[in-house]
């Protein structure tokens, strides 16, 4: 990890109600931090994206193209995208 994970200080119900659902296959996050992994927790894959923004601190700042076939929404496709110009060797 670039960095290490800032979960909040108090525990709410959101995971368990995902999981509860029973038919969510990932969920991804993302906002200007700079890890991108993927973990599967209970079945849901919890997918870090890292900072698309132009206010993002870091170094790797990108985005995730995420394609899903509404047929078959557990066989999706994730890839990072970073841009050219970020790995520069000027």
């Amino acid at each position: 990890m670039n960095e290490l994970p800032c979960p909040p200080d108090a525990h709410g119900e959101e995971f368990e109600c995902r999981v509860r659902t029973g038919d969510i296959a990932a969920a991804f996050f993302g906002h200007d931090h700079t890890n991108t992994f993927t973990a599967e927790i209970d079945g849901i894959k919890l997918v870090q994206s890292p900072g698309a923004g132009f206010h993002a601190y870091g170094t790797k700042r990108g985005g995730r193209l995420i394609v899903i076939d509404e047929n078959k929404p557990y066989e999706y496709t994730s890839e990072l995208i970073f841009p050219e110009w970020q790995f520069s060797e000027e």
